[in-house]
Order: structure tokens, then sequence, then C-alpha cells
């Protein structure tokens, strides 16, 4: 995991290295067998120079926050019928679905849980970030599916 932020990641995608995930300041670069031998050294030699030029970045704005309350049980809220509504009507809510941050795939809310405004604030300081949000139950964007 690196602290270099989006630009550090467009230094390294123009490098031809494309980072696994971008968070705010996070940045997370990978290694495969399939890479090339020299690849590691390359990298290296690439983080060397963008610390050479770079001025470290800002502290993150946001923590995720705490979960809201569980209301149900995960199970009981998959079986139970749901509806669409804009993440900022549903705090208060009970979410039907998983709204995850993706990469790298970190749980924001699970179903049976309440959204909360905490939730909702985080989510709209992720997306601004640069960090997809990605939903379960096919809600859109800015939405989330909550229990009827």
């Amino acid at each position: 995991m690196l602290q270099i932020g989006a630009a550090g990641a467009a230094y390294l995608r123009a490098d031809g290295f494309e980072p696994e995930m971008v968070c705010g300041p996070n940045v997370l670069a990978m290694t495969s067998p399939c890479d090339d031998a020299d690849a590691l050294e390359r990298l290296a030699d690439v983080l060397h120079a963008w610390d050479k030029t770079a001025a470290p970045p800002a502290a993150p704005r946001h923590i995720l926050p705490a979960p809201g309350a569980a209301r149900c049980t995960i199970a009981e809220a998959l079986l139970r019928p749901a509806r669409a509504v804009r993440m900022r009507d549903a705090v208060g809510e009970t979410a039907a679905e998983y709204l995850w941050a993706y990469p790298p795939g970190v749980p924001l809310v699970a179903p049976g849980e309440e959204v909360t405004a905490e939730l909702v604030t985080a989510c709209r300081a992720l997306e601004q970030a640069g960090t997809a949000l990605k939903h379960t139950g096919g809600s859109g964007a800015e939405e989330i599916a909550v229990l009827l």
C-alpha cells in the first residue's frame, strides 16, 4: 500500500504500472508471478523518482464510520421486500443490500444494518476521492435498497 494519491497513481500508469486500487491517498500496487523479472526494480525506480518530486499527500479527509445498528440478520434482510431510495433519503432506514467500496471490496453497510448520516457522508467523500461504490441489490449510483 502506497500513500501517493491519485496523482501518484497517474504517475505509475504513465510508467506502465496499473494500480490495483486507488482510494483517496491510498494506492495498492500488486505483483504477480507473471511480471517481468525486473518489474520490482523498475517499480522501485519509478517510486524513487516520484518521491524526489512529489509533495506528500494530504491527510485523508474521512474515516469510515462505525456500522449502523443491526436491526435484523443479513438472511432476514435479504428475504424481505425492499425498494431503492436516494442515499440522502435512506438515513434511518434499514439496508436491504450490501454496499461496498471497490476496489478493494471494503463493505460499508450490510443488509439489516441501519443507514446512518455518517455512512451517507462517507460514501459521498469516497466517491469524490474517486472510489467506486458497488451494490448487490442493483440500485443506482446514488441509491441504496432499503427494507419496506
